[in-house]
C-alpha cells in the first residue's frame, strides 16, 4: 500500500494524509475503506468507525465496509453485538435484529 511507504519513507502521519486525501476525492470508494483499514491497524478504532459508518450511509450494500465497520467495532470492544451483526450480515447469514450502521 503506498499509505504505508510514505510512513516508512516520510515518517509517521504521512501515510494518513495520503489516505485522507484520496478518502475526501471519493469517500466510498476503495480510498474510504483503505483509510479505514489503515485506521484500525493503528488501533484508532472509533475514527475507523465513523469513516466505515459514512461509507455505509452512502451505500448499505458495501460489503466491505460493513466487514470493515464490525471489524473496528470489535477491536474498539463497544458494542460486541453490532460486530456480530456485520459479520454476520458480510458472510450472507440472517443477522439479529439491530442496526448495522
Amino acid at each position: 500500500m503506498l499509505a504505508m511507504y510514505y510512513e516508512t519513507r516520510d515518517g509517521e502521519g504521512k501515510g494518513r494524509e495520503y489516505l485522507e486525501g484520496m478518502a475526501a476525492k471519493d469517500p466510498t470508494g476503495a480510498a474510504g475503506k483503505a483509510l479505514g483499514w489503515f485506521l484500525v491497524q493503528r488501533q484508532k478504532n472509533d475514527e475507523a468507525i465513523g469513516v466505515y459508518r459514512k461509507i455505509l450511509e452512502r451505500d448499505p450494500s458495501d460489503m466491505l465496509a460493513t466487514y470493515g465497520l464490525g471489524r473496528a467495532v470489535f477491536a474498539s470492544r463497544q458494542n460486541l453485538d453490532e460486530a456480530v451483526r456485520c459479520f454476520q450480515r458480510f458472510l450472507g447469514k440472517p443477522a439479529p435484529p439491530g442496526p448495522v450502521t
